[in-house]
């Protein structure tokens, strides 16, 4: 990266560490949320969660963030969200029925985090994408579901079939998930 972007980075993250609130700076992060450069997104992303609640307004942004193609602009924009509380359960719920498969995967996933009452949505969601979802997104569906509250026989039946996954990363998170539930199951 080039100084004028390593400048950028600092600038936007040195935003979140104040964590002071103003609508320019508010601006400025929403803007910094279209940048061609992965840590300014995230970093932006970030800085927004840093400032929850007085940004709210930037929840729209960040559920389109959500389907990042860079998987640590995907995580703080759900950390940012879930900072943000029952302000983003609405949102996120919408998000659900997105048609973009890894938004709909990380809105479930930063919901069931959030709120976990709403399991039987985040499930049906999680199984109506996983065949059709990428690895990263099957991966954390199969990580995410160790998280419902009573999950139905087809999850259980998805988490019995990810651990014979010829796929190591598949069959470890299923694993661990299946250990997740027993452990949830038993206290």
């Amino acid at each position: 990266a080039g100084p004028q972007i390593l400048a950028v980075r600092a600038s936007i993250e040195a935003i979140g560490k104040k964590a002071i609130y103003g609508a320019d700076i508010e601006a400025k992060l929403l803007e910094a949320l279209q940048h061609a450069d992965q840590d300014v997104r995230g970093h932006a992303c970030w800085s927004l969660g840093r400032m929850a609640p007085k940004t709210a307004a930037a929840i729209p942004a960040l559920i389109v963030a959500l389907a990042d193609p860079i998987w640590s602009v995907q995580h703080n924009a759900a950390w940012a969200l879930k900072r943000y509380g029952t302000l983003s359960l609405a949102p996120l719920r919408a998000a659900l029925r997105d048609d973009n498969k890894r938004r709909s995967v990380r809105a479930a996933m930063t919901l069931l985090e959030i709120s976990p009452e709403h399991s039987a949505e985040v499930e049906a969601t999680f199984l109506a994408a996983f065949e059709s979802a990428d690895l990263e997104s099957r991966n954390s569906i199969l990580t995410a579901s160790g998280g419902l509250k009573n999950p139905s026989s087809a999850t259980i039946g998805l988490l019995a079939k990810g651990m014979q996954s010829t796929e190591p990363s598949a069959a470890r998170v299923s694993l661990a998930s299946v250990a997740a539930l027993g452990k949830a199951a038993a206290a």
